[in-house]
């Protein structure tokens, strides 16, 4: 692996769960979040409300016992405790974005796309195909997200596009390796150094050696097979199809399972 290697540094936001508590706003809007889930729960109509593009992007190769990613979209898709942004900038001159999570309705543009902000060393990946939003979610309201950076594959994507990162390998650009690292900070921390991405290498300063590598069983997500679960009492060998997802805050699982786990640690 002889390519460069881009570091792009994230920030720790105030999450939309703390600030709305802090508000007093928190009750009602948990009330209408469920009142919203439990309608489309009950009528399977994920396509009324504006989280659009999700019903594209259901996985081909879930296993039997897993929800598609349309019901778990509809019931359990949470963005309230967002809490980390990074820069990438798009066009000449450059306009800059802070990305994160969450989804749109709109038409695709062609420009060049840069990870990282004017002042940080830059990964800059010409020819990117990317989405324009006209219809946003309501998550996006009085929030600092400007948008989605996807880190799946192209079979994922909507239209088939090439995702920037894998444009940017194809391109001779970077090695295909990308490290995550995500600093552990309180609900309260705002503004602070949140972690590092790093593109085309792996992340030695903040990450150990690697243990093992997994690999994966369909090139969408990061979809590989996991073995065996333990909890307490609770030891399941089948094995199961799963995603790594940094975008994302929940887990989802099947409700067999995760009562079980629940039941070993005596949850409610």
């Amino acid at each position: 692996m002889g390519s460069k290697i881009y570091t792009i540094p994230v920030r720790k936001i105030e999450s939309v769960r703390v600030r709305m508590i802090r508000d007093g706003t928190w009750g009602e809007y948990l009330e209408k979040k469920n009142a919203m889930r439990a309608k489309l729960a009950l009528n399977g109509d994920i396509h009324s409300q504006q989280f659009r593009l999700s019903a594209q992007l259901r996985p081909r190769d879930m296993g039997a016992e897993m929800p598609s990613y349309h019901d778990l979209f509809a019931l359990v898709h949470d963005y309230d405790d967002n809490e980390y942004l990074g820069d990438i900038t798009i066009g000449t001159p450059q306009q800059r974005f802070m990305y994160g999570t969450g989804s749109a309705k709109g038409f695709f543009g062609n420009d060049t796309v840069r990870f990282g902000a004017e002042t940080e060393s830059q990964l800059v990946v010409p020819g990117t195909v990317f989405g324009q939003a006209e219809t946003i979610a309501d998550f996006f309201a009085d929030n600092p997200i400007d948008g989605i950076l996807g880190l799946g594959f192209r079979g994922l994507a909507v239209k088939k596009v090439n995702p920037p990162f894998q444009r940017a390998v194809d391109l001779g650009l970077v090695d295909p390796v990308f490290t995550v690292h995500m600093k552990k900070l309180g609900d309260l921390a705002k503004g602070a150094y949140g972690g590092v991405y790093t593109y085309g290498g792996l992340d030695k300063e903040n990450c150990g050696e690697v243990i093992a590598y997994e690999n994966l069983t369909a090139a969408l997500y990061w979809q590989f097979r996991l073995k065996e679960v333990s909890a307490g009492y609770v030891n399941l060998k089948k094995g199961w199809e799963v995603i790594s997802d940094t975008g994302t805050s929940w887990n989802g699982v099947p409700t067999a399972i995760a009562s079980l786990v629940a039941d070993a640690f005596g949850a409610r």
